[in-house]
């Protein structure tokens, strides 16, 4: 027969459990979201160049690292890049 303690201690292992795999599914959510929003920008942002510049090839992974983060000033450049990179590599 099993004991209280040991019932508790079980529940307590299972709730820790349940809130890691809620944790879990809100981080894909967020990625998730987050990647489609940056596929979009990245999209609208080629067809952008495509129109000023019609003969000019695209490397997506530089639109994808820089061209869809909002303006910073340029003494931010290294901070705001790290962070980028932290967040979507690290």
């Amino acid at each position: 027969m099993t004991s209280v303690t040991e019932l508790q201690h079980r529940i307590q292992k299972t709730r820790q459990y349940l809130h890691r795999l809620e944790t879990e599914l809100e981080r894909t959510r967020y990625v998730t979201a987050r990647k489609q929003t940056e596929e979009q920008k990245i999209a609208r942002l080629k067809r952008e160049f495509k129109k000023k510049y019609p003969h000019l090839e695209i490397d997506r992974n530089v639109l994808r690292l820089v061209g869809t983060e909002p303006y910073n000033p340029p003494s931010e450049d290294k901070a705001v890049n790290r962070r980028i990179i932290a967040e979507r590599y690290g």
